[in-house]
């Protein structure tokens, strides 16, 4: 998993380690050109290209066979890249636009949201910008993702599955929702569930005059929300509603985004 490689980024040097184990070591230079040329992905703010870079350049050649890219530098092989591993790598050590962090920012929200309602607590913890309870809610994404739930099936899959504890107002912490226990309490919710995993009926929360999207500014605003990945559950439940009760049928985008709830 990729969630098992690490980096370090000293002198001349790129390492890339697997479990701890090292797993390549490459130049800077021919990794700068390379992601320049195939990727079009600049790392000038990352990584300190020296003035040798145009020169590196012209004595490297690319290839693209088949699942790989290779790189010859003075016509001997320097590297070898798995086209979809090479994406899935950069995208989780580089870029920002990582879609599993992304996810995992509106987990944070729709637990705080779910958190609030239960506890009865004014002030809410900052999990998003504090690494450790981030990597408890990113582990827990992976768990979504790999089930193919909706986040309320996986909160509420949590809480049936901790009832046992009679503690006033208790709710799943962070590190409650990454184990083993976590993914157990998540199957046999699913077992006892009938078409839990269809639970796609969204609620509806528009009257009659929403219904002309045309001249609905609310549905507009809340659609590019949507879009942008920038909108609540109840913004999102009432675009998703109204495509499913208007429209012959719902946006890709507004789908997908409605599931990660």
């Amino acid at each position: 998993m990729l969630t098992n490689f690490s980096f370090i980024n000293k002198n001349e040097y790129l390492t890339v380690k697997f479990s701890g184990k090292l797993f390549i070591k490459i130049k800077k230079e021919i990794l700068i050109v390379f992601l320049k040329d195939i990727f079009n992905i600049s790392f000038d703010n990352i990584f300190k290209a020296k003035k040798e870079e145009r020169k590196f350049k012209d004595k490297l050649i690319y290839v693209s066979d088949n699942d790989y890219y290779k790189a010859y530098h003075l016509k001997k092989l320097m590297v070898i890249v798995n086209k979809k591993l090479i994406v899935k790598f950069l995208n989780k050590y580089f870029c920002e636009n990582d879609d599993d962090k992304i996810k995992t920012k509106q987990f944070i929200k729709f637990y705080l949201k779910e958190y609030k309602k239960v506890t009865k607590r004014k002030y809410l913890p900052d999990y998003e910008t504090n690494p450790k309870y981030f990597d408890y809610f990113y582990k827990a994404v992976e768990l979504i993702n790999k089930h193919n739930v909706t986040f309320k099936i996986f909160i509420d899959s949590q809480v049936d599955g901790m009832k046992f504890i009679k503690q006033r107002n208790f709710f799943p912490k962070p590190y409650n929702l990454c184990t083993n226990e976590s993914e157990l309490r998540l199957l046999d919710f699913l077992d006892r569930s009938t078409n839990v995993k269809d639970d796609f009926v969204p609620e509806k929360s528009f009257s009659l005059q929403d219904i002309k999207l045309e001249t609905n500014k609310k549905y507009k605003k809340y659609l590019e929300l949507v879009r942008k990945k920038e909108a609540d559950y109840e913004q999102t439940n009432y675009v998703f509603s109204l495509q499913v009760s208007c429209l012959s049928e719902v946006d890709d985008f507004v789908r997908e985004y409605y599931k990660s709830f």
